[in-house]
């Protein structure tokens, strides 16, 4: 699954991404995040990619 996260506060983008992370490291996936694709811009945006774990 790859998602999106973004917010205009830093503290706000960093609580929301954590917060996934740890939804989805507790349904088994692994996290990855993605390099960021927008640094010229003043607003915070993330993706990542959640893969299951194999068995």
């Amino acid at each position: 699954m790859i998602y999106e996260i973004d917010d205009g506060d830093r503290i706000a983008y960093e609580r929301k991404y954590q917060e996934l992370a740890n939804f989805f490291e507790q349904l088994n996936y692994r996290v990855t995040q993605i390099e960021n694709s927008y640094d010229t811009i003043d607003w915070c945006v993330g993706h990542a990619i959640a893969t299951p774990l194999s068995e």
